[in-house]
């Protein structure tokens, strides 16, 4: 009967972590309606650009240190980032996810990938619960190498968007929860390395399966910014966005997100991962530990 009793305990732990990591429930924000993003790679070594979709190459991005808006790139659609209803996917990561670790950018010598993955978190009733995350949890993450035998500085750049439909009671309000990253790496003597990124929230007032659209509104943008130049030598620094809050949004529409994260640096190699939330972790422990606990009390009872 104990053991019966461990087993139940044990099951409605793991199932209560499940289910909350789960976050299946939605109230007021939908799963996304779509979604796209592009990469984007570039050097003055060998004057070499890269993309995964875009095929003409753009004029020369200068020498950073660059805005919080990174490197001038080709926009993803006309307008970006500006909020479009309608975005015409090339490279959807929601809800899945998109890696482009396995294939690298390169040209032959510095290289660089990143990972993404977007959707809504919990019951979905705050602006902040839709979400874009830039590395996904466990995986490389953002990077861009670069040797000594490169001379130039180079730039990775991904941008995004992704429309979550609402519901007629729209979102409420927050000031966001931080979502860190960890930014490490390497200078080279007389180099720099820069990591950015700029997530805005926008609320598009419509009637959601119509074309009918109302106004925009901008919800509140999530700045990311770090750059190390002064020194050279490995580095290591959590990075959480600037202080801001997230308007809410009434009535029926489109809650979309717009925006994009870079690196750049010359000479450097710099990685940027999601460092994962407190809560998750937690709950991830219970159910290792109600695990445990269990294999103890089947051992013991032999």
């Amino acid at each position: 009967m104990k053991s019966q009793r461990v087993c139940h305990i044990v099951s409605l732990s793991v199932a209560l972590s499940i289910s909350l990591l789960a976050g299946v429930s939605h109230a007021q924000i939908g799963s996304a309606s779509n979604s796209d993003v592009e990469g984007f790679f570039g050097t003055t070594s060998d004057a070499f650009q890269a993309a995964e979709t875009f095929t003409p190459s753009w004029p020369s991005v200068g020498f950073g240190f660059y805005p919080t808006s990174g490197p001038s790139v080709p926009a993803l659609y006309p307008s970006f980032p500006n909020p479009q209803i309608s975005i015409p996917s090339s490279i959807n990561f929601i809800p899945s996810g998109h890696q482009i670790l396995s294939t690298p950018f390169t040209d032959g010598i510095t290289s660089a990938g990143y990972s993404i993955i977007g959707g809504v978190n919990g019951a979905g009733t705050l602006t902040e619960d839709a979400f874009v995350d830039i590395a996904l949890p466990g995986a490389v993450g953002m990077f861009l190498n670069q040797p000594p035998p490169a001379t130039g500085y180079a730039y990775h750049q991904a941008s995004f968007a992704a429309v979550f439909p609402l519901g007629a009671g729209g979102t409420l309000g927050s000031s966001p929860a931080p979502r860190p990253f960890n930014v490490f790496g390497n200078v080279l003597p007389g180099g720099y390395a820069q990591f950015g990124a700029e997530i805005n929230y926008w609320y598009v007032q419509a009637i959601p399966g119509t074309t009918i659209v109302g106004s925009t509104q901008l919800l509140g943008t999530l700045v990311y910014d770090f750059q190390i130049g002064s020194v050279s030598g490995p580095f290591s620094q959590i990075v959480n966005f600037n202080p801001t809050t997230l308007q809410g949004a009434s009535g029926a529409g489109f809650l979309i997100i717009t925006g994009n994260a870079f690196v750049a640096g010359d000479p450097m190699s710099i990685t940027v991962q999601s460092v994962p939330e407190p809560s998750t972790v937690a709950l991830l422990g219970m159910g290792l530990a109600g695990l445990g606990v269990f294999g103890y009390r089947r051992r013991a009872q032999r």
